[in-house]
């Protein structure tokens, strides 16, 4: 579309272009069935100390009501990609990757706070504009410490994810910590839809049109065609295209989005 474009378009934050989102964000870019194993991983000698270590665990472990099957053996899936060093290599549980499939279609029902763990504490990213959670005074920084009475430590972020999003017009209760307070403060969100726009648009001093996209939904490229045609028809001298932080998304989508460009 924009071969007809005379301008510079300049890109900031090419590589988002490949980003494969996991932890806050959006993404899986692909996903492959499993490969029939190797013989050789099949033998005992490879798994004899993960046996050891798993039955001595279920013997001896002091708190035998913690003992999880389920989340210890997605620790140790967890555990097993994390250990080839490759940051586009994860597991996504079954509940974190609900959770993204709803992102990518643009909308889910919740609060609208980006949560991550830093510092190994359950912390607030940010409130997205005009939300719940914005006119609720959530701050960048934030740490939640309750979710309608429990205790977040140790929480992780699906499990906090799947206690405060929720059927919109229903409230959740969180304890927060404010950054620079030394006691916690108690607010009540009532949850609503919460829409993600994955394009946004304006004119930069010198006639330079500005195109920022927060992640490559499903929705992106019908989102973006019409501000590109707009921005053609304003005759603007140069464009920007921000890819700063985007997480990443759905490849096909991607491909889109550089088509209007190649």
């Amino acid at each position: 579309m924009l071969r007809t474009l005379k301008y510079t378009v300049t890109i900031i934050g090419l590589l988002s272009l490949v980003g494969l989102s996991f932890g806050s964000g959006f993404g899986l870019a692909r996903f492959t069935t499993a490969a029939p194993l190797d013989p050789r991983i099949e033998s005992p000698v490879y798994f004899k100390v993960f046996r050891e270590a798993w039955g001595i665990t279920q013997q001896n472990f002091v708190d035998p009501k913690a003992l999880d099957p389920l989340r210890m053996t997605r620790g140790a899936i967890k555990g097993m990609l994390d250990s080839l060093g490759d940051p586009h290599t994860g597991y996504v549980d079954p509940q974190l990757y609900k959770f993204e499939q709803a992102d990518l279609e643009g909308a889910f029902d919740g609060i609208g706070a980006q949560v991550g763990i830093q510092n190994r504490r359950l912390t607030v990213i940010a409130p997205m504009e005009g939300s719940p959670a914005e006119k609720a005074g959530i701050r960048p920084g934030d740490l939640i410490l309750q979710i309608d009475g429990k205790d977040t430590t140790g929480m992780s972020v699906a499990e906090a994810v799947s206690k405060i999003r929720g059927q919109r017009g229903t409230k959740v209760k969180l304890s927060l910590l404010h950054e620079g307070d030394k006691r916690p403060t108690e607010v009540e969100i009532v949850r609503d839809q919460i829409k993600l726009p994955s394009t946004s648009r304006k004119i930069l001093p010198g006639n330079i049109g500005y195109v920022r996209l927060a992640f490559f939904s499903e929705k992106v490229k019908d989102e973006l065609k019409p501000v590109l045609e707009s921005l053609v028809k304003g005759q603007v001298d140069g464009l920007v295209l921000d890819l700063r932080n985007n997480p990443g998304g759905l490849l096909d989508e991607t491909i889109s989005v550089a088509s209007q460009f190649i």
